[in-house]
């Protein structure tokens, strides 16, 4: 291979041969460059038709220097020493031109051969940008396959060219002689591979200085035509450079093994070149596709993130393509009824309205889109250009490489004969490269216009379908304000949509903020309901949300409201019965429990074995004093709910409940402790269990006695967090009374197993606190009082009975003045 190198080397290419190949490229060239220079010079854009045929003749003419070019190669004679070089190809050399006879018979085909290779030169250029962005895999890869596959092309039919040459192939033999340089091509390893180097380094050539001097040039002061001059010229000396160095390449290696006779006639050459010109054709008068093809970029780009793990990205991603392909469904419509000659002035005006709203939508969701507010500026190019300039302004500072809004901006400029405007915006395109023209948007027929908007209702679907998994993922992610976010914004398109709604409940009850009442999560709840009042699903979902809620005025208006509703349902019922019960704080029986007990008595009527009724019915004859009914209800309730395993939780809070409001009757009533004394009325859990919390609330109290009654409560059943719990509180009333600091660890070892059992207690956690802050242990204690204030944050009192969220915050305040105190001594 050296020795073929050096060969190459000393053969001699006269100065005009040299000249030609550089005019040909040059001419070539400029004919692909005349857009850019007619913008440079005039500050105006080429006609869409103008630039493939200047192109075309650029070709034309750059293939015919070409020929004679390449006909004026010289080979000088070679030395021994260099002919019987092991690497070289023997009687190689000693030509003084390539076959002079049948010049004008190979000029037509060289000329076809060389469009062929310049539009297979155009679209490598196209794949530059995606080989740039390796990121996206599948395409990355798609696009060096077509490149390698071009530069092989590309190699070929360069030998091609010296074969057409050498043997004078005439337009009718292109065909079989393109398939001999095929078989040549691919018996040849050295000429592959120099090739493929040469090519490739004067590529790398172009790029650095694409990328690097030239932005640096445009940056002077310097002329752009000047500039664009040199430019020309050097691109022009470097590709005819490379094209006369392969061609003797070429020459040494095959000079003996190229002759061939061709076929006769086949017109398969004069296929070839008729799709190279449509090819030509396609790339140089574009239809503008940059809205489909910027949501592609984005569906593809959000992927990528969701592969990544990146969801935050991922989802905004999928609301700039919902937003695109909004602006874009409003821009067709209002394209459609202006095309219809038929339209009405009212139906142009509904539509225009009908748009507006569609493009508020968008904005809402990419404010920052700059092809959306290119999308708008093109409603008003003729209606108002003026705020269609601003717009297109708007749309090329988000988006500063979208060439369309450039080329809008300066029609616009010119047809408001802004003259600075005109210049500087022709300018910066010049700069980069935005020349080449293109058919607009809004020479869309309105078939074409009346099938994409059939699309669009897809490519919506599919985002807000993606939108919506990405809030899902932020909920399972516990990243709850950025799921809302999402989701609010398709409520507003979708107001009843199942899914959304019920992931807006969820949602917001894990929204933690002060004097919170969870209403959003209520109207989502009520929204299912509304669709779905009779299926069992919704019915619980409902009451489950009202419950979590919390805030007791609204929970009860909206409970009420429900029942009103819908009195037959049992769910709802039974909340509305228990909600009628918490008001009663003194234990009484009053006109609200009378009404409860109404509506439970119904509900038991039909189904006896409902806990939560039979737990109703329970606190019911506890008002009314029946205490040994309330008591058998209160074990029924027990037997009922026990083997339900993911309500122990509820149950052991419900019967908390219990026990302390028959502790109090039995302050009130000393017929209460006589029933609940006689052997048969409850068994030795529920009277060990009352009696300790009773012991808490006599006139005397009886700490120890609290603590032993609640023990052997625990033996019967240790799975009630409630019962340490209320230890923990008995221990800390006896070191602060008794000054037994010993008692404050004791009541910190009860408290952390009841939140052992139920992790989620704010009363627990509030507790712990003030043991950790008896202890002097300031840090644990602020930890556990900020716990207390996200299971339950500072609301209104009606749903915190003791105040514990306010009276965190309160203590809060005061361990950070302390801290802050030991940390300045």
């Amino acid at each position: 291979m050296i020795g073929v190198l050096k060969k190459a080397i000393r053969i001699k290419s006269v100065f005009p041969s040299q000249l030609l190949v550089f005019l040909a490229i040059f001419i070539a060239l400029l004919g692909e460059s005349i857009g850019v220079f007619y913008l440079a010079v005039l500050n105006r854009m080429l006609p869409v038709f103008a630039a493939p045929v200047f192109q075309i003749i650029g070709y034309m003419v750059g293939g015919f220097f070409l020929y004679y070019g390449i006909h004026k190669i010289q080979t000088p004679k070679i030395p021994d020493e260099v002919a019987m070089d092991e690497e070289t190809e023997p009687d190689s050399v000693g030509h003084e031109e390539i076959h002079e006879p049948g010049k004008k018979k190979g000029l037509a085909a060289f000329v076809m051969n060389f469009l062929i290779l310049a539009v297979i030169a155009k679209l490598l250029q196209h794949n530059i940008p995606v080989l740039a962005n390796p990121d996206a895999t599948p395409i990355f890869l798609k696009s060096l396959a077509l490149t390698i596959a071009g530069l092989i092309l590309m190699e070929i039919i360069i030998f091609n060219s010296w074969l057409i040459v050498r043997n004078s192939t005439s337009p009718n033999q292109y065909f079989s002689c393109f398939m001999k340089s095929i078989a040549i091509y691919v018996k040849s390893i050295k000429y592959n591979i120099m090739s493929s180097i040469i090519i490739i380094l004067i590529s790398v050539f172009i790029l650095l200085l694409h990328f690097l001097f030239w932005p640096v040039a445009f940056s002077t002061n310097l002329s752009p035509v000047t500039i664009l001059f040199y430019r020309t010229v050097t691109y022009a000396c470097l590709m005819g450079w490379g094209i006369l160095f392969l061609m003797k390449t070429i020459r040494v290696i095959y000079e003996d093994k190229a002759d061939f006779k061709p076929a006769k006639t086949s017109p398969l050459g004069y296929v070839l070149v008729v799709l190279s010109l449509a090819a030509l054709v396609y790339y140089s008068i574009p239809f503008t596709n940059s809205i489909e093809g910027e949501y592609d970029r984005i569906i593809a780009g959000a992927e990528d993130y969701r592969r990544d793990g990146q969801l935050y990205l991922c989802g905004n991603e999928y609301k700039k393509a919902y937003a695109l392909m909004k602006a874009y469904n409003g821009y067709l419509m209002d394209m459609h009824i202006q095309k219809d000659k038929k339209a009405t002035d009212d139906q142009k005006k509904n539509s225009m309205k009908e748009a507006n709203a569609l493009f508020k939508e968008a904005y809402a969701f990419y404010p920052n889109g700059g092809k959306i507010y290119y999308l708008d500026a093109l409603r008003y190019i003729d209606e108002d250009p003026s705020k269609s300039l601003s717009l297109a302004q708007n749309a090329k500072e988000y988006d500063p490489l979208f060439v369309e809004a450039y080329k809008l901006i300066l029609d616009l400029s010119i047809k408001l004969n802004k003259e600075e405007l005109v210049e500087s915006i022709a300018r910066e395109m010049v700069v980069k490269g935005m020349y080449s023209n293109s058919i607009g948007l809004n020479s869309m027929s309105v078939r074409r216009i009346d099938s994409t908007l059939e699309s669009i209702d897809g490519y919506m679907k599919i985002c807000l379908e993606n939108i919506t998994t990405m809030a899902y993922e932020y909920y399972n992610n516990q990243l709850y304000p950025e799921a809302m976010e999402e989701l609010m914004m398709i409520r507003e398109i979708l107001p009843e949509d199942v899914v959304t709604n019920y992931l807006i409940a969820m949602t917001d009850l894990e929204l933690k903020a002060d004097n919170k009442a969870y209403t959003t999560a209520i109207e989502a709840a009520q929204t299912i309901l509304d669709q779905y009042p009779d299926e069992k699903w919704a019915q619980e979902l409902y009451s489950g949300v009202i419950l979590r809620a919390g805030n007791q005025n609204v929970m009860d208006k909206v409970i009420k409201e429900a029942y009103e509703r819908n009195p037959q349902n049992p769910e709802i019922a039974e909340q509305y019965a228990y909600s009628l019960l918490k008001k009663n704080y003194n234990s009484s029986y009053y006109e609200v429990t009378q009404e409860a007990e109404l509506v439970v008595d119904k509900i038991l009527a039909k189904d006896s074995k409902r806990w939560f009724a039979v737990y109703c019915k329970s606190l019911i004859e506890l008002y009314k004093g029946e205490y040994k009914s309330s008591l058998d209800n209160i074990d029924h309730f027990s037997d009922l709910i026990v083997e339900k395993e993911d309500l122990f939780s509820f149950y052991d809070e419900l019967y908390n409940t219990y026990v302390i409001k028959y502790a109090r009757r039995m302050v009130m009533d000393e017929k209460a402790k006589e029933v609940l004394s006689s052997g048969d009325s409850a068994d030795a859990f529920t009277c060990h269990y009352i009696m300790g919390a009773f012991g808490t609330m006599s006139s005397e109290v009886d700490t120890l006695g609290t603590i032993d009654n609640l023990t052997l409560a625990i033996e019967y059943n240790p799975s009630f967090s409630k019962l340490y719990y209320m230890i923990g509180n008995a221990y800390m009333e006896y070191g602060y009374h008794q000054n037994h600091p010993e008692s404050y660890v004791l009541a910190e070892n009860y408290y952390k197993e009841s939140i052992r059992i139920f992790n989620n207690d704010p009363y627990a956690w509030f507790a712990l606190g003030h043991a950790y802050k008896k202890q002097e242990r300031y840090e644990e204690a602020m930890g556990a009082f900020q716990k207390t204030l996200t299971l339950m944050p500072a609301q209104d009192h009606q749903s915190d009975h003791f105040g514990v969220s306010i009276h965190s915050t309160y203590q809060i305040r005061e361990l950070e003045n302390i801290l802050a105190s030991k940390e300045g001594q």
